[in-house]
């Protein structure tokens, strides 16, 4: 018996593996089926036409040949947060941004289909945005704000169309805030010393690791005991901020491996409560006793400053290594920044970035030659040389 070709001269049938399937588009969308034999698959593409053109394709096929209606907003989220933030893979935090965004987008949102939301409507979501006031500082909301709500809108829509709920995503039309980057704060050395002598002694250990090593807030409180390898003097990194697809390595100072020597391991997390019982999962109050304690709360409050949060521990890391004259690339290694560009916003804080700044310009003004780097046909010019004209006060009146 002879056996059919894989490539077939009738438009909309194809072979895959061993069986004949059909192709057909119906309401813009794609329509697979596999069939069986060569001959019924022609058959069955042709039925599938007919019934386009005599609209009957809807009844047989149901959900495959008509969409069924779109779920409100607030019914899609309660699936979001099920199906797409508890996946394997995604950290808790993620869930708690899309809840603390799904605040102020279900009041907007929340009984509409989401093949009702338009364009229009997302904009006009964003202006009204900018002229509400935050709840409890009664500020004006910044951008930063109003961009992650729209970046959680966008990723949730983005992924209604991924699972075809939707055919288009509306935000994409909808250009975020312009926002300003926020200035590094940070402590200058004897402010460490004073904040650590301050901190109470279950806390003295966690402002001692994050001015040593630059981790993050998650990364400290959830570090456990396996992750520290005191032979090699590293911590291991296998969740953070973002969910890492390998391992990251911190140093360990000889402080941070004194400290966390002298340290109980009363449980598998390394820091605990101050009752010893239970793994310490908030900052806030230990840390400000110890700003309030050092004197530091009161000092730049006087000088008009922001609050210390605990990540400009982080911010206070890197700066100190630009200080110290070490090169933004090792600050990027401890940081574990993926981009250099984001360690470049401490550039300024090097001791020769200022200094060779003036001296070029010294040189430049004081120079009677001047280089002409402008390109002309595709070359650039030659040296000009000025002559040095004195300088006469009376010619500038």
């Amino acid at each position: 018996m002879a056996t059919a070709k894989r490539s077939s001269r009738q438009r909309g049938v194809y072979k895959r593996g061993d069986t004949w399937c059909i192709r057909f588009s119906h309401n813009g969308k794609i329509h697979r089926e596999a069939i069986g034999t060569y001959d019924q698959a022609v058959k069955a593409y042709h039925a599938r036409k007919l019934q386009i053109a005599n609209g009957t394709l809807e009844k047989q096929y149901g959900v495959q040949g008509a969409r069924k209606q779109a779920p409100t907003f607030n019914e899609f989220a309660d699936r979001f947060l099920v199906e797409y933030c508890d996946a394997p893979g995604n950290k808790p935090s993620l869930k708690r941004f899309y809840v603390n965004s799904l605040v102020s987008l279900r009041k907007r949102f929340g009984p509409m289909r989401l093949d009702q939301i338009s364009t229009w409507h997302v904009r006009k979501f964003k202006s009204e945005r900018a002229k509400e006031k935050h709840w409890f500082t009664g500020n004006p909301l910044s951008p930063k704000t109003i961009n992650r709500e729209l970046a959680a809108l966008r990723r949730m829509l983005n992924v209604a169309k991924q699972w075809e709920v939707i055919n288009a995503n509306p935000c994409d039309g909808v250009p975020l805030f312009t926002e300003m980057q926020s200035k590094a704060e940070f402590l200058y050395p004897a402010e460490c010393r004073a904040l650590i002598d301050a901190a109470e002694d279950y806390f003295k250990p966690i402002p001692i690791v994050a001015l040593h090593t630059g981790m993050r807030k998650e990364e400290i409180l959830g570090l456990t005991w396996d992750q520290v390898d005191f032979d090699r003097n590293i911590i291991r990194l296998d969740e953070g901020k973002t969910v890492k697809t390998t391992p990251e390595y911190v140093p360990m100072s000889g402080t941070v491996v004194e400290t966390l020597s002298s340290m109980p391991r009363a449980s598998k997390f390394v820091f605990q409560r101050r009752n010893g019982v239970g793994r310490l999962r908030d900052v806030r109050k230990p840390l400000m006793a110890a700003l309030e304690g050092s004197g530091i709360a009161e000092q730049r409050k006087r000088l008009g400053k922001p609050p210390l949060r605990f990540h400009d521990l982080r911010h206070t890391t890197a700066s100190l290594m630009v200080i110290s004259g070490q090169p933004l690339e090792a600050a990027q290694a401890m940081l574990r920044h993926k981009d250099i560009k984001t360690t470049q916003r401490y550039a300024h804080l090097s001791p020769g970035y200022m200094r060779n700044a003036a001296a070029l310009l010294e040189q430049f003004i004081s120079t009677d030659t001047i280089t002409d780097t402008c390109p002309q046909n595709g070359h650039e010019q030659g040296i000009v040389t000025q002559p040095k004209t004195p300088y006469n006060a009376e010619r500038f009146g």
